[in-house]
């Protein structure tokens, strides 16, 4: 018998077998895209929004408006879904180009709806652009000029997000100082203003494995001259396994630092036992890293320090080949620093190799693409903090996001090349790619849709930007007929160079951007249902 006070709800399923859904999907991009238009270019607006039990506030941030937009319409819904999935993917693969997905999707699907009702196949179409966004694929690359100056890809990229003046110059700051390839760590600062830290030594984000070894107990630290550094991926339980490594330390006159997955129980005991006899000086941290990566950090550490990372068990000395050395290890409560550690170049170089080859991997999730740049970070001894200062918990959140977005953005944008901006680029490709393209009669209406979509991106910076239609017209013409690099500068009002302006797009940002839209287009308009489901 089921209480009165229980409310019950039922999950209704609403199916449509007609194009009504489609076209209520595609209405729900429209709408969405149309507010991401807005936000497109240097001469962008600004949007109103509103959330739930928090005042209105005004946003120019392509993700942040489409992250939690919804309408009430359910098809409609579903489409923001499908545009809100798109973005993901490209800041997941470039972290920029999320407003050019969208136009982009936008104008596909709007003109392959249009072919479906003029009775083109759909499986006709999604061949045509299929086949087109190949050809442009093939093409873009031959733009790219890998620039004169990184500082141009910096200063072009940074423009892109809405943040005030004093984080883009931390940035441009980070960058100079650690390096495309280097660590640069963006973290919550407890006070309302932002600040950049920059350590020229191997950095670790674990300390302590008790507070009982901090030689400094005003600071909670352990400074260790020229230590013997020991590494192993084993949990350290039994005393005997300390009681080698320190006789055999002491013997040398040195200090110690242990570098192990864990010590636990009477290991644990006898360091604090030995610390306040002071037979030794002695620290101990955890391992870096979890599970299949921990060994990789450990011999990443190994090669930094000139050392070998043990891994059988703790039975007698110790070969003194497997200890690494450096000048001096600050190690407090959350940090190990190894400040001019004895490193192996040769080996160094090997890891550094390695952890590149590895990172090129596109089936790797952000977590794990961010693991490795850490890696690489610590293999060339460079580390950038930026701890990033808001007035409330929401601002915070949008710092946080927008900066590590950007900087995902500037290094793909440094990795993989530049090409001129201001959707010059999008055109010429799609130009150059209809030129050579043999498409025949049945895959030609697809094609079609792909190659006026690509310049729509541009016709949107250029309306953005309050120019009269002629001279838009005049300025796209230009880009699909000159075979240059000049690019009309919105800012200036006036043709310019693009790297001398800083008008520049990544490479692989235009590409994730195209190749998502098309691919999830493509696949949206071979669909002839819709179906939502709700509670009642």
């Amino acid at each position: 018998m089921v209480r009165p006070d229980h409310v019950l709800a039922r999950v209704l399923s609403d199916s449509t077998f007609t194009t009504n859904g489609l076209l209520g999907m595609a209405s729900g991009i429209r709408i969405l895209a149309r507010l991401v238009r807005c936000c497109y270019g240097p001469k962008k607006r600004l949007v109103v929004m509103t959330r739930k039990l928090d005042s209105p506030v005004l946003v120019s941030d392509t993700y942040l408006i489409c992250k939690d937009f919804e309408l009430e319409d359910r098809h409609q819904t579903m489409g923001v879904r499908v545009l809100q999935a798109a973005i993901s993917t490209v800041n997941q693969a470039a972290g920029d180009g999320a407003a050019t997905a969208a136009i982009l999707l936008d104008s596909i699907i709007e003109g392959g709806l249009r072919q479906i009702r003029y009775g083109i196949d759909p499986a006709i179409l999604r061949n045509g652009i299929d086949l087109a966004t190949r050809q442009v694929l093939q093409v873009l690359p031959r733009y790219v000029q890998h620039a004169r100056d990184d500082r141009c890809v910096v200063t072009a990229l940074l423009r892109t997000v809405s943040l005030d003046r004093q984080i883009p110059g931390m940035i441009e700051d980070a960058l100079d100082a650690v390096g495309a390839d280097g660590i640069i760590l963006v973290r919550e600062s407890r006070k309302t203003f932002s600040e950049l830290a920059v350590a020229d030594a191997l950095q670790l984000d674990n300390g302590l494995v008790m507070m009982l070894l901090a030689k400094d107990t005003l600071n909670g630290e352990t400074r260790l001259e020229e230590p013997y550094i020991f590494l192993t991926d084993k949990v350290i339980v039994l005393a005997h396994e300390i009681r080698v490594l320190i006789e055999q330390v002491s013997a040398l006159n040195g200090s110690l630092l242990i570098v192990a997955k864990d010590i636990e129980g009477e290991a644990l005991s006898l360091l604090g036992t030995s610390h306040l006899a002071e037979t030794i000086s002695v620290a101990a941290i955890q391992a870096p890293e979890y599970g299949d990566q921990r060994l990789e950090a450990l011999r990443d550490v190994a090669a930094l320090t000139g050392g070998m990372v043990y891994e059988g068990r703790l039975c007698g000395p110790i070969p003194e080949e497997f200890f690494g050395r450096a000048d001096e290890v600050v190690v407090t409560k959350c940090s190990t620093t190894f400040v001019r550690p004895h490193s192996d170049s040769s080996q160094v170089e090997l890891r550094i190799v390695e952890v590149r080859q590895q990172s090129v991997d596109e089936r790797l999730s952000q977590y794990d693409r961010e693991r490795r740049e850490k890696r690489l970070g610590n293999l060339l001894c460079k580390t950038a903090t930026l701890s990033v200062g808001a007035q409330n918990d929401v601002e915070m959140g949008e710092l946080l996001e927008k900066v590590r977005r950007v900087l995902y953005a500037i290094r793909t944008g440094l990795k993989h090349g530049a090409v001129p901006g201001a959707g010059a680029t999008l055109i010429r490709a799609a130009a150059e790619a209809e030129a050579s393209l043999a498409a025949d009669g049945k895959t030609s209406a697809g094609a079609n849709i792909v190659f006026k979509a690509l310049r729509q991106p541009c016709r949107q910076l250029l309306r953005n930007a309050a120019l009269d239609d002629a001279l838009a017209l005049q300025i796209m013409d230009h880009y699909s007929a000159v075979d240059d690099n000049e690019i009309y500068d919105l800012e200036r009002r006036c043709w310019a160079d693009p790297y001398e302006s800083c008008v520049v797009d990544s490479l692989q940002t235009l590409s994730s951007a195209i190749q998502t839209a098309s691919s999830v287009a493509s696949v949206f308009l071979s669909a002839n249902a819709a179906m939502s489901q709700h509670l009642v």
